[in-house]
């Protein structure tokens, strides 16, 4: 099981009422392969999603699940998150996250989700990542932008078989170049 508590932006440590959800955009990859679902990362990709797994684990959001595209570059992603020290989540690839769109993203969620995970992870790819974390954000006040390698950190105001727009806070936010 996941953590017990949420670290805050201070270090402080508060009791987690709620699961967490890590809406991750994959690591950048080759413009070009045979298909488009065969793209693979590039060195820079590989670095920055080890970096995304070693922040994930550094900061207390280690997620117990990963849901992945069936695409190589969000598999490797995936891969290299779950190979940080400190992790040993469980790595579940669904075709279906490949083209889906926001909507089917949270009901694959709710679907596949346990009511025992604490903190569970998309990987995929965007647009549509950026649709998933502003669907799930309870106001605009946020603007989420997820490059190659980025995650946005959502603490849901509901149980994953509940899980519906807008019912999120961004708890924290992650960029493997800074920005």
């Amino acid at each position: 099981m996941g953590r017990t508590g949420a670290m805050s932006k201070d270090g402080a440590m508060s009791e987690r009422i709620a699961p967490w959800l890590v809406v991750m955009r994959h690591a950048k990859a080759q413009s070009t392969a045979a298909s488009d679902r065969e793209r693979r990362l590039t060195d820079r990709g590989e670095s920055d999603a080890r970096a995304a797994g070693e922040w994930l684990v550094a900061s207390g959001w280690a997620p117990e699940l990963l849901l992945v595209s069936s695409a190589v570059r969000a598999r490797q992603t995936a891969d290299l998150v779950a190979a940080a020290p400190g992790t040993a989540p469980e790595v579940v690839v669904i075709d279906d996250l490949y083209d889906a769109d926001g909507p089917e993203v949270l009901r694959i969620c709710a679907e596949r989700v346990g009511a025992d995970v604490g903190c569970a992870a998309v990987v995929g790819h965007n647009p549509t990542m950026v649709e998933v974390a502003m669907l799930l954000l309870e106001s605009d006040d946020h603007e989420v932008r997820l490059r190659p390698g980025s995650l946005a950190i959502l603490e849901l105001r509901q149980s994953w078989e509940q899980l519906d727009a807008g019912g999120a806070r961004l708890a924290d936010r992650f960029s493997p170049r800074g920005d």
